[in-house]
């Protein structure tokens, strides 16, 4: 018989209860945030439980609903009601198994579970809510995700964050321009012409912070026509003047001097002619106009903005068939053109859908890795969409896809080795090569996202055995991160390319003339800030400079923070997560500390006050067996030439990395999508 129906009246429980609230069989108020979490300082976890039940699941969809097995360490010897999770969640391989998890007892964690768990779940990110009440989509790739995987981190570590709600919310304001009004009266008003000096030097600066990431204006046509434009008194617009008026705001914004305001004033109505003479007719004139207003917006921190405006030199671009190598274009000029109007595009395609997390605008047609007219730029363009596709779009880490991409990087650096056979400096003139900086930053970029997984997987479960043993023994943890399995080698790598890369960086801390704004430099940055901080938890300290990267990234963010609000805003966040690895590293000290004088005072004595007695006994229950046995690892990976992380082979082993990848368990790979939310 049916269960009757009961009224709203009479329920007991809330029917739009949080997640945590049902996780941990407490009232809710239904409200978001609930006064439950509220109170417990969890608010950004409060979200609506969207995972399925058992008895909702068809039988069809079992293998789109389960995931890896809940690790019993999470589990207490005698669970309370606050916390016994709902549901077990089974691996595919025990899918017939999957059953509540009230039918069967807890189980005491033993070393065998914790080295074949898998001991990262890669959940979506919280729901932030931006400066307008909406719900902006953020992905896995984004940094804001990134971000609030630190938080919890922290927060499950070493107590309350204070990466608060405004923080993350801050994070997805952008600065806004002008009002509307001030618009319209700067469109009616065309502004002057400047000197033919001044065009000269804002469009010289214009072409140093383009040309240098998207290179798509020609340098010899612009000054020759610019030259022209200045000269003519004519105050008819014409179909060119758009591009001059972005290419003057580009460069009065980059400029060392403080020109924001002629700046805004030139876009504005660069961006009002490009709207009157493109809005319906797609033309290879405004797919430039729509790339140079994106670059503008994007160092003006206006990132959703840049985002809007890109759409439209994506769609005028498909219109016009640029994506296409043969579109019947017989001028060799114009086909020149097209193809730098393409790669400027799938430039800012990878940079806005993977800083904002959003999917990809753009898809690669061509044969990238083809030695005809081979771009290096255009072939890391298409690893960092394979990246996306094989990965996070799937939402998990498959094998094949891992060999795929690696042999990917393995091509790419090796192509690049090739090309400059004597090594390519960064820093060989009195300028640096911004557009070998750009293309450098794009191969750690892709690293660290590839290996991202792996790396939270490593930290979350250095947490998870601290968490149990109430402190982790050095050596042990030491061998651990050494170790030379798969996995631990693909951590290495996210947090190498991190170092790698602020190194590479570090001389323009030294230029005096630099573009006052490079978003992505800032970007990279930032990124290669939080892969250190994660680092950190699992004592990765003992391997790599990480108290050295960290300063470092602070000093590039602090370089840019008086023009740039997303690098100030960035240099607020690192300036934070130092703090929080210094006291991670304090606490850490300390806990050996009191390790060791647990021996001193059993020898000689001791007068200072002991600490509590119950953290001296964890302390004491620490042993070898927590951690699985790892073989040591030698010296750090060999590096060749300027790109430094080569894995063809590893010191010490005759294996290489494409058959190290076959070691690989399907068991042992992250899964991305894992509904269970992991130390809570």
């Amino acid at each position: 018989m049916p269960t009757p129906k009961v009224k709203d009246s009479d329920r007991q429980r809330c029917a739009k209860a949080c997640g945590n609230c049902k996780r941990r069989k407490e009232r809710c108020d239904g409200s978001r945030p609930c006064r439950r979490c509220v109170s417990r300082r969890v608010e950004t976890q409060c979200r609506s439980s969207s995972s399925p039940t058992s008895s909702t699941v068809r039988p069809e969809q079992v293998s789109y609903v389960v995931s890896q097995p809940q690790p019993s360490y999470l589990c207490s010897p005698a669970p309370t009601s606050q916390d016994a999770p709902q549901h077990r969640h089974a691996s595919p391989r025990n899918r017939s198994d999957c059953r509540d998890e009230s039918d069967e007892p807890a189980q005491v964690a033993t070393s065998s579970d914790i080295a074949a768990a898998c001991l990262y779940s890669y959940h979506l990110p919280e729901t932030v809510r931006d400066g307008y009440n909406d719900i902006p989509f953020v992905g896995n790739t984004a940094n804001l995700s990134l971000l609030q995987q630190v938080h919890q981190l922290v927060e499950k570590s070493l107590g309350p964050s204070s990466i608060s709600q405004k923080h993350l919310q801050h994070h997805l304001v952008d600065p806004c321009g002008r009002s509307a009004s001030s618009k319209l009266t700067g469109a009616s008003c065309p502004p002057n012409k400047p000197t033919l000096a001044d065009s000269i030097y804002l469009a010289q600066w214009c072409l140093r912070a383009t040309n240098s990431v998207l290179g798509v204006v020609n340098e010899e046509d612009l000054l020759h026509d610019m030259f022209q434009w200045v000269q003519t008194t004519s105050n008819t617009a014409s179909i060119s003047d758009p591009v001059y008026y972005l290419v003057l705001a580009i460069g009065a914004q980059t400029c060392p001097e403080d020109r924001d305001e002629l700046a805004e004033t030139y876009f504005e109505y660069g961006q009002h002619l490009t709207t009157n003479f493109f809005m319906e007719d797609p033309r290879t004139i405004a797919v430039e106009c729509h790339i140079l207003a994106t670059l503008y917006l994007l160092g003006a921190s206006r990132r959703n903005a840049a985002f809007m405006v890109f759409g439209n030199a994506v769609r005028a671009s498909y219109a016009l068939g640029i994506h296409q190598k043969d579109t019947g274009a017989t001028d060799t000029d114009e086909s020149r053109y097209r193809e730098r109007l393409w790669a400027a595009i799938r430039k800012l395609d990878v940079f806005t859908s993977v800083s904002l997390g959003r999917p990809l605008a753009t898809r690669e047609c061509r044969d990238t890795t083809a030695d005809e007219n081979y771009s290096p730029s255009n072939d890391i363009c298409s690893i960092f969409e394979m990246i996306l596709v094989e990965v996070y779009t799937k939402h998990q880490v498959a094998v094949d896809s891992l060999q795929r991409v690696t042999e990917r990087h393995r091509q790419w650096a090796g192509r690049l080795n090739f090309q400059f056979p004597e090594g390519f400096d960064t820093y060989s003139t009195c300028e640096p090569n911004i557009t070998l900086l750009n293309l450098k930053e794009s191969y750690y970029w892709t690293i660290m996202l590839l290996a991202r997984p792996f790396l939270l997987q490593t930290v979350f479960s250095q947490a998870a055995q601290g968490r149990l043993s109430g402190m982790r023994d050095a050596i042990n943890t030491s061998v651990a991160i050494r170790s030379t399995s798969p996995e631990c080698i693909l951590a290495h790598a996210c947090v190498d390319s991190a170092v790698r890369n602020l190194d590479m960086l570090e001389g323009l801390l030294s230029t005096p003339y630099l573009p006052k704004r490079l978003p992505f430099t800032i970007n990279s940055v930032f990124g290669s800030v939080m892969t250190l901080s994660i680092a950190q938890f699992a004592d990765f300290d003992l391997v790599f400079p990480l108290g050295k990267s960290l300063d470092l990234a602070q000093r590039l963010l602090g370089k840019f923070r008086v023009h740039d609000a997303v690098a100030d805003h960035y240099l607020s966040i690192a300036e934070y997560l130092r703090g929080i690895c210094d006291e991670y590293l304090e606490r850490r000290v300390r806990r050996e500390m009191e390790r060791q004088n647990l021996l001193i005072r059993s020898m000689i004595g001791s007068i200072h006050e002991p600490p509590d007695v119950s953290k001296e006994k964890n302390t004491e229950r620490v042993e070898d067996s927590m951690v699985a046995p790892c073989d040591p690892i030698g010296p750090a990976f060999m590096m060749h030439g300027s790109i430094p992380f080569d894995m063809q082979w590893l010191p010490g082993t005759q294996t290489s990395m494409a058959n190290t990848l076959d070691k690989f368990d399907e068991f042992m790979l992250p899964d991305l999508l894992s509904p269970t939310t992991w130390l809570q």
